[in-house]
């Protein structure tokens, strides 16, 4: 794979690179000459993983420091009820907008994109605040080559050090 397409929109996508990678969708396609992966299907198939994985990352945010006390006890609305565990971020829920599924989809979107011999990636259809946060993504991994907006829909990260990202 030296070559991905990540799909954003909802609609079916057109077959542009080798490898595409679906954000919202599920693969119905029956092409055999392109490989296609649906992050919404590695979500489901492994349900358990995620959540167990998000919450972990939101207790870790909770137990972290803020003004000397921990976000849990900042928020402390009684003894053993913080506000922390009402918020938005808490609810795990897989619904299609949910910021939970966001934060999961982002996080298999980073397994697959670490994979050897990716050296380009396309995103169509990206809103801005997703081409911010892929913006930050790239620069946490280190690719030497930044992310450049390339016309209205299509954001291109290109790099030589994607091979360098994999798992040894």
């Amino acid at each position: 794979m030296t070559t991905a397409v990540l799909w954003v929109p909802p609609n079916a996508p057109a077959p542009k690179a080798e490898t595409q990678i679906l954000w919202s969708q599920f693969h119905s396609s029956t092409r055999e000459d392109n490989l296609v992966i649906s992050l919404p299907e590695l979500v489901e198939s492994n349900s358990d993983y995620w959540r167990r994985r998000y919450l972990t990352w939101l207790d870790s945010i909770g137990s972290g420091d803020y003004n000397g006390e921990t976000v849990n006890e900042s928020l402390r609305i009684r003894p053993g009820l913080s506000y922390w565990w009402m918020t938005v971020p808490s609810e795990f829920l897989l619904d299609p907008d949910s910021f939970a599924y966001a934060v999961i989809r982002l996080w298999a979107f980073d397994e697959v994109a670490v994979r050897p011999g990716l050296k380009r990636l396309e995103v169509e259809g990206a809103s801005w605040a997703m081409r911010q946060t892929l913006s930050r993504w790239s620069l946490a991994k280190s690719i030497v080559n930044r992310p450049a907006f390339n016309g209205d829909s299509v954001y291109v990260i290109s790099a030589n050090s994607f091979d360098r990202l994999a798992p040894a």
